[in-house]
């Protein structure tokens, strides 16, 4: 299987999208990971200290096995202007890392009109953070579920819940939101619910799963509206 792994993405990726990941347990970690680079790549990370280089060259892996997946050649994938991946023509995708866990995802843009994914650490969200990213109602929530389950930190869930939207839509041409700017509802079982209000000419769902090693997972796609 070589350095790719099977942590949790498939099972919470919409229909249409493919996804790879990696879990990074340090045992090659004096191996320069520029190797894994391609061109411009390089030059994006160049003056990066080595544990950041080694975060971008997995999450461009962990991005070509994907697009090898949907049929597409291994290609250099620049960074843009926002830091976010330069994608080939026709496609979506997000990467994320988190700790020692990297992945990417991947789908056409004729299947799917926006794809985020996100990893977060099992752990509670510092209490200042979910005051900024969330909105009153979703800080009831997850009071409620924190209650019901407090085995998971709903607020850490929720915060990734968010970076995958935002990814979602970024990557889908609507720029401009932050996290406030839209309410998530953590639906029953492991779906996600997005308010549409805040989001014309598009319809957003997502799932999230907590595959184990302390680690949770979002993932987010959009269709246009008919």
């Amino acid at each position: 299987m070589g350095p790719f792994a099977e942590v949790g993405l498939a099972a919470i990726l919409p229909a249409g999208a493919v996804g790879a990941e990696i879990w990074d347990d340090g045992e090659q970690a004096d191996v320069d990971p520029a190797q894994w680079l391609l061109g411009i790549e390089r030059e994006a990370v160049a003056d990066a200290v080595a544990g950041r280089r080694r975060k971008f060259a997995h999450g461009r892996m962990c991005a070509r096995e994907a697009l090898r997946k949907l049929g597409v050649e291994p290609v250099e994938l620049p960074v843009g202007a926002d830091g976010s991946p330069q994608w080939p023509a026709g496609v979506l995708g997000s990467i994320t890392h988190k700790g020692p866990y990297r992945a990417a995802a991947v789908a056409w843009s004729e299947e799917i009109a926006g794809l985020g994914i996100d990893a977060e650490l099992s752990e509670p969200l510092p209490a200042a953070v979910l005051e900024r990213i969330a909105t009153r109602q979703e800080a009831e929530m997850v009071g409620s579920l924190a209650g019901a389950r407090p085995e998971v930190p709903w607020d850490r869930l929720l915060f990734s819940a968010k970076e995958s939207v935002y990814k979602a839509l970024s990557g889908s041409g609507q720029a401009g939101l932050s996290l406030e700017d839209f309410t998530v509802e953590l639906g029953s079982g492991d779906r996600l619910v997005l308010d549409p209000g805040c989001l014309p000419g598009r319809e957003l769902s997502g799932r999230w799963g907590a595959p184990g090693r302390r680690l949770l997972l979002t993932a987010v796609a959009g269709t246009q509206r008919s």
